[in-house]
């Protein structure tokens, strides 16, 4: 009996520092800066829209995990965002006041319209993380991106029909031609390495899936509107403290 009151003493002195070694280990939030290049494409929705090629985008923000258990947290930061797409379309030249005085027969031409996307984007994801192996920690992480503009321009390069070496462009600031706000599904797979007790290196690579038009672009030869998403693969190095 008194080897079974010392062993349960023992026990409720040692359960308070060891309930303050979980919280420790686990800290119930942490900050960090990233900085991630990333990779974007547009993905138009009508026949006669094709996505012209990728364009290479870059975001920085700031970083923020609130822990809801050891393996989980809920990840969110702020993001300034660039990016944008390509689109390749037929359309009137009077309507961009590109008419060809060479040959006024040529009423129409491809346009190729290269835009320019400036966003800050709040994810709000959870984070699933393993146990530390080494120095390592791998993580999953899914979520929505809610994303309002900051700034859009567009650079419209035509080639009227027939005439390929025919080549003109302009620049416009179409901010009304591309969405206020954007959503976006964000997936993502990485790992962090553990420099110190308060300190880890991050990477991560997110696929960030626009699932609401971002881009409107009006063709006056079909009388439609063209829509398209933008998607982007972002790689992330940050660092988290």
């Amino acid at each position: 009996m008194k080897k079974i009151m010392i062993a349960t003493l023992a026990l409720m002195m040692l359960w308070p520092f060891g309930k303050i070694q979980a919280q420790e280990d686990n800290k119930p939030f942490r900050f960090g800066l990233h900085a991630s290049p990333s990779v974007t494409w547009s993905k138009p929705d009508l026949q006669e829209y094709e996505s012209a090629g990728t364009r290479l985008g870059f975001s920085y923000g700031m970083l923020a995990e609130f822990s809801m258990s050891n393996n989980y947290s809920l990840s969110t930061g702020i993001d300034i965002s660039y990016f944008g797409g390509k689109l390749s379309y037929i359309d009137s030249l009077n309507n961009y006041s590109l008419e060809d005085d060479d040959n006024p027969n040529i009423k129409t031409a491809e346009i190729k319209s290269t835009y320019s996307l400036q966003y800050l984007q709040i994810p709000v994801m959870i984070k699933m993380s393993t146990n530390e192996i080494g120095y390592f920690t791998y993580f999953a992480n899914v979520g929505l991106g809610t994303s309002i503009r900051l700034g859009a321009s567009v650079e419209d390069i035509y080639d009227p029909a027939g005439d390929k070496n025919d080549d003109d462009n302009k620049i416009d600031d179409l901010s009304e031609d591309v969405a206020l706000f954007r959503e976006s599904l964000i997936i993502g797979l990485g790992a962090e390495y553990s420099l110190g007790p308060d300190i880890s290196l991050l990477g991560a690579v997110n696929f960030n899936n626009g699932f609401t038009t971002t881009i409107k672009r009006d063709n006056y030869q079909l009388d439609k509107r063209g829509n398209a998403i933008v998607n982007y693969i972002e790689f992330k190095f940050g660092l988290l403290f």
